[in-house]
């Protein structure tokens, strides 16, 4: 990895890789084993299919998450990667059931493995069920790590399974000492009320799917997200059934991103100003598996990865600064049926 004295960060950087974070962990997405062959002819019978949880009181799920974010960040020939990997089996209970269909539920880790490159703040290692920490990681970050997986998570979600960030608690005293590590800092966005909150909606409905659809003809979402300091992401997801069974619904989404370019009229200062972006999509595949009995997804992967240049006025007259980024996203999450 190679870094300058005095790097400067684009801009758009932090806002991209939340958006990112939502995109993936909402989108990502699989097959529990290989679907059953069937024909065109009955793939296209129509059938309406609601994607969105019924919760039931004392029900527990485990799932299994996997998350690989990976961003190279070149200006001016030189390169700054920064790069995690979690793997965490959360188990979730659903504490009580109200008359509107809302549920108050817990999470807990029964396990959490992470690592990380930063560009500014070294490199680290954390496995929850080794008594051992890794001798090379910075002590304070094994023990807020730990503090982590201690959490008791508690939420409400409402019927149609969307989590009031407010809701969340257990997670904030952690999050207050990583926002204090540097190595760390960049990942307080995956474990605050908010992160947790979008995914937790994850784990019981596909993408943001709230509505019920005929799985017999294809659909297409469309949802725009503003991004401070450059305009509006708008995801296109257009969804097809791949398969299904009295059980399961297999689903594949293609997603295509866009933006749409509207710098502020007035700029932070110290904020670098776009003057002209460039973006390209490479990868947007994704599939879910839908339990149709339990309403649940039973499994779900996908891969998101894009080159991206950012054109910034720079520090002095008639500077012109280029950002060339490069992103690659892949998650999953699997039920673990005890």
């Amino acid at each position: 990895m190679h870094t300058t004295g005095n790097k400067r960060r684009i801009t758009a950087d932090k806002p991209l890789a939340l958006v990112l974070i939502v995109v993936a962990t909402q989108l990502a997405t699989a097959c529990v084993r290989e679907p059953v062959a069937v024909s065109s002819d009955e793939i296209s019978h129509s059938e309406e299919v609601y994607f969105g949880p019924r919760f039931r009181k004392d029900r527990v799920t485990v799932y299994r998450f996997r998350a690989d974010n990976m961003s190279v960040q070149t200006q001016a020939g030189q390169s700054v990667v920064d790069a995690n990997y979690t793997e965490s089996i959360m188990r979730f209970t659903v504490s009580d059931v109200h008359e509107d269909g809302s549920a108050d539920l817990m999470m807990t880790y029964d396990r959490l493995i992470t690592s990380g490159e930063s560009a500014f703040g070294g490199t680290y290692a954390f496995d929850s069920t080794q008594e051992s920490a890794d001798p090379e990681t910075d002590a304070k970050i094994v023990d807020v790590l730990r503090k982590l997986t201690n959490s008791t998570v508690k939420f409400r979600a409402d019927a149609l399974g969307n989590v009031d960030p407010e809701s969340v608690v257990g997670t904030q005293d952690a999050c207050e000492v990583m926002q204090e590590l540097m190595a760390l800092q960049a990942r307080v966005a995956e474990f605050n009320s908010a992160g947790l909150a979008k995914l937790f909606e994850s784990t019981w409905r596909v993408a943001d799917e709230t509505y019920t659809r005929d799985i017999g003809k294809p659909w297409q979402d469309v949802k725009t997200t503003p991004v401070e300091g450059l305009g509006y992401w708008t995801f296109t997801s257009n969804y097809q059934t791949l398969d299904r069974d009295p059980r399961h619904i297999v689903l594949g989404v293609k997603l295509v991103m866009s933006l749409e370019f509207q710098p502020p009229e007035e700029f932070i200062p110290g904020m670098l100003k776009v003057l002209e972006t460039e973006f390209e999509m490479i990868k947007g595949d994704f599939r879910y598996v839908w339990d149709r009995e339990n309403f649940e997804l039973v499994e779900r992967t996908g891969e998101l990865e894009f080159n991206w240049r950012i054109m910034q006025e720079g520090l002095f007259q008639d500077e012109v600064v280029r950002t060339d980024q490069h992103q690659h996203v892949t998650t999953s999450l699997q039920r673990i049926d005890e």
